[in-house]
């Protein structure tokens, strides 16, 4: 099982995007944040396999902020 997390602030994407994980057997939803703070957080404490991360962030690119990871999983931007 893969375990998704998503990095949106735009609610309307990631209630789309939850519906269309959430269909599928062998990935896992396992949340979201709005901003990059609270999904740096989040990823420090839990390991994801997949991470749908949008790359106009309010405080900072989806693109930096990935490169900033130290253990990066698999992204789809």
């Amino acid at each position: 099982m893969l375990k998704a997390y998503v990095i949106e602030d735009e609610i309307k994407a990631v209630t789309l995007l939850q519906n269309y994980v959430e269909r599928i057997d062998f990935i896992e939803w396992t949340g979201f944040a709005r901003n990059a703070k609270k999904a740096a957080y989040f990823l420090q404490n839990n390991e994801i396999d997949l991470l749908f991360l949008d790359i106009n962030l309010p405080d900072t690119s989806g693109i930096e902020f990935y490169q900033h990871l130290t253990l990066p999983p698999a992204v789809i931007f």
